[in-house]
């Protein structure tokens, strides 16, 4: 891999010896330019490819800070070390807090310059390698983006869907899923929410870390939650792919946690693998960054572990954000799988139907909180029906009153969150869509912070916000940033480097491939047809 480094140094002997330095032939360092103070310096970035800057700080016309300081603002990419006498050390303190990554003290040995260069090198390089880790990811991506195929793999995967309707949907969406095994997995990528570089623009990295991408399917099921599904026909070499493949995107992505579900038999029980694989996410640590996290076997998991309990509500809660009432019957052959699949003993049978009723009590209570509806108090009719599991459960008439009171509870709780959805919703995202709009010049505005503005949970308010407006709360915010940089385009004579800036991105390049993505015209080519009197929109 190649640097292009360029010199601003306005003492023509330390430029002359610089520039003849031997290191620039025995290197992967090239100097692309030399320049005897900031202006001509600036002049010359904006026409070269420059990867680290080494600039003098006290040079005429422009110093070395004002210029760092300006390429810190329109050239983010670009490295910066700093060259300073003795008597120069508090100008150097200055240069850090402007960014400065690395300086050197008057006179500079070739060594020590090779040295410095190395180290701003190897910084560049692992950016580069997440910045491309990121853009791959997002390309392959985008291709699962398409609503009917998401819309089909969250539903396969939540367990909301009727197995009539697995294999003939995925022939009509020309999706194969044969194999003998399956296993999925969950990449909780929230740490990455709102980085510079982060879902919409994460596409081709899956097709380089996946050796046999045609048995892997990978959707985003929202705006965190990166999920995989692993295919094979040998029970053995599936885990050890999976366990390569999330070896990899850890090494990516050094902030994400992994979970990988218990293997299954049958796309239908797909959903069980997903459940294990979410709820070895829920057992972590707070803390707990950096990690893959393995299922227990479902099947040998024993009735009193956590494990097992988060596995029924993480059906019950998936159900109750997503699903309808017409989907309780398919919820309910999944829970009464689930119970009879473990083999649990009539009091623990029972404790689990009290915990239904507590899951199904604490997510409403959440939702009225959410929504701002703190003195409203759930209807009595819940409280009720944990008391009716108080009942014995021996015998096929007592088993057939549980399953009905359970019924009765999914189906209370839905109509109960729809009558609360409707003002919840157009008040949450409209506020959401307020801020988003005051603050999308931020380039650190982040799906967090829009939801604790608007104060719900992040993950909460990720599905809801997507629910309300049809895309993700990181496409929305590209749509606007995107429109603005249009307006600004037509209504200014700010150079494209500046208006990156002004909608909230450091970086000219990924501000240009966003715009292209979305106009299907450069910002530069957008501008001319304005001009010239043609028109352009975002593209749908």
């Amino acid at each position: 891999m190649s640097y292009h480094v360029l010199l601003a140094e306005d003492e023509a002997m330390i430029r002359c010896n610089i520039r003849e330095n031997a290191i620039w032939k025995n290197s992967s360092f090239s100097l692309c330019g030399d320049a005897a103070n900031g202006v001509e310096a600036l002049e010359m970035i904006h026409k070269l490819p420059v990867d680290i800057l080494i600039t003098d700080i006290r040079m005429p016309f422009m110093d070395g800070l004002k210029l760092s300081e300006i390429v810190r603002k329109e050239y983010p990419e670009i490295r910066i070390i700093i060259l300073s006498g003795y008597s120069e050390f508090d100008y150097a303190q200055k240069a850090i807090e402007l960014g400065v990554i690395e300086y050197l003290m008057k006179p500079v040995t070739p060594s020590k310059l090779l040295q410095s260069l190395q180290k701003v090198a190897s910084m560049i390089d692992e950016e580069r390698n997440i910045r491309q880790s990121l853009n791959q990811l997002n390309e392959i991506l985008e291709r699962n983006r398409e609503l009917p195929i998401r819309k089909y793999l969250c539903g396969l995967c939540s367990g909301l869907m009727p197995e009539e309707k697995i294999f003939s949907e995925a022939m009509r969406l020309k999706i194969s899923f044969f194999a003998a095994y399956y296993i999925g997995v969950v990449v909780d990528l929230s740490c990455y929410i709102g980085s510079e570089y982060s879902f919409p623009d994460i596409e081709t990295e899956l097709e380089a870390l996946f050796e046999t991408p045609d048995t892997i399917l990978y959707f985003m099921e929202n705006d965190s939650n990166l999920c995989l599904i692993f295919m094979g026909d040998d029970a053995s070499r599936l885990e050890a792919d999976v366990k390569l493949t999330c070896n990899k995107l850890k090494n990516h992505f050094k902030q994400c946690v992994i979970g990988i579900g218990e293997g299954c038999c049958n796309i239908t029980a797909l959903w069980k693998s997903f459940f294990s694989a979410h709820a070895a996410l829920n057992v972590r640590q707070l803390n707990y960054v950096g990690e893959i996290i393995k299922a227990p076997g479902l099947y040998e998991a024993t009735p009193d572990s956590t494990y097992s309990l988060n596995l029924q509500k993480e059906l019950i809660l998936n159900l109750l954000r997503f699903g309808t009432i017409a989907d309780i019957p398919a919820t309910i052959k999944r829970l009464k799988e689930y119970f009879f699949d473990i083999q649990i003993s009539d009091i623990y049978f029972l404790y689990m139907g009290v915990e239904i009723c507590l899951t199904v009590k604490n997510f409403l209570f959440d939702f009225c909180q959410s929504s701002q509806q703190s003195e409203h108090r759930l209807p009595a009719v819940f409280d009720q029906y944990a008391c009716s599991m108080m009942s014995p459960l021996s015998g096929s008439s007592h088993m057939k009153f549980f399953w009905d009171i359970i019924t009765k509870l999914l189906d209370q709780a839905l109509q109960y969150r729809d009558q609360c959805r409707d003002s919840k919703y157009e008040d949450c995202v409209g506020e959401a869509k307020q801020y988003i709009s005051s603050h999308f010049s931020n380039p650190d505005l982040s799906l967090t912070q829009v939801a604790h503005a608007v104060n719900i949970s992040p993950a909460y308010f990720s599905s809801i916000f997507s629910h309300e407006t049809g895309e993700t709360f990181i496409e929305y915010l590209t749509k606007v940033r995107i429109e603005k940089a249009m307006e600004l385009l037509c209504t200014s004579s700010l150079r494209t480097t500046d208006i990156a800036f002004e909608v909230g991105y450091h970086s000219t390049n990924h501000f240009g491939k966003m715009f292209k993505r979305l106009v299907q015209l450069s910002p530069r080519e957008y501008r001319s047809q304005k001009i010239s009197g043609n028109s352009g929109n975002i593209s749908e």
